[in-house]
């Protein structure tokens, strides 16, 4: 498989879109509240599997986080979700 590591832009164009499809399309982007363009991006992302752009966003958010946090904070972090591992078992009577 083909490694791109520059960003070049890429423009296409799809012709002749059957009424259902147009249809569902349109309505896709319409209920995202987005222009067509961002709609077939987002769609396109979903159907290879790569992150949408929120979810890209988050994604970045978080790797922000996690790589600001010293070894102690991720210890005391752990230590604090141990507590998530003990069952209770008059619970699940």
């Amino acid at each position: 498989m083909p490694s791109h590591t520059a960003a070049l832009p890429v423009n296409i164009t799809i012709h002749g879109l059957d009424p259902e499809l147009a249809a569902a399309f349109r309505d896709f982007a319409d209920k995202a509240k987005s222009s067509l363009n961002t709609a077939a991006k987002e769609l396109l992302r979903r159907a290879l599997g790569l992150p949408t752009a929120d979810e890209a966003a988050r994604i970045d958010e978080w790797n922000r986080f996690f790589a600001s946090t010293t070894k102690t904070d991720s210890s005391d972090w752990l230590k604090t979700l141990d507590s998530f591992e003990q069952i209770d078992e008059e619970v699940w009577k």
